[in-house]
């Protein structure tokens, strides 16, 4: 009987630990969510007061020329930071592809907007730039030149 409540107590102590083991990692993944949305994102934001919120199209195109804004400064420095990694040559080369994703991001983004057109192909334009801008920024990011 004695052997059998030792073991018993045994257990009901290694389901505790494993049981708080287990809720401090739900915890600690739980704060790393709060604090990531306590943060809030600019852009969402932006979009979430005043004049945007009541979906006033030049107030939402701000929010958009504003994000867009972000966005160019962040490529900008990825840009740099990969330029530095590279010789000459390779620089040389990344300025010529750069002008070329330029061209081609200019003209992809401006004929979705004409094909929407008035105030609605504005945010178009503006979702394609930052889009094609966020493609941009991850493939620097991911190129081991």
């Amino acid at each position: 009987m004695i052997r059998i409540s030792r073991l018993l107590f045994f257990a009901a102590i290694v389901t505790a630990v494993l049981v708080f083991s287990g809720n401090a990692e739900r915890t600690r993944a739980e704060n790393v969510q709060n604090a990531q949305s306590i943060v809030p994102d600019p852009f969402e934001q932006c979009l979430n007061t005043g004049d945007a919120k009541m979906a006033v199209m030049s107030a939402m195109i701000d929010c958009d020329d504003e994000e867009l804004a972000r966005k160019n400064v962040v490529l900008n420095q990825t840009y740099q930071v990969v330029r530095k990694k590279l010789n000459p040559a390779q620089q040389r080369h990344l300025v010529i592809l750069e002008r070329l994703w330029i061209a081609h991001r200019d003209q992809k983004c401006k004929a979705e907007a004409l094909a929407t057109g008035g105030q609605d192909g504005q945010v178009t334009w503006y979702g394609c730039m930052i889009d094609e801008t966020e493609r941009r920024i991850d493939w620097l990011k991911s190129r081991s030149f």
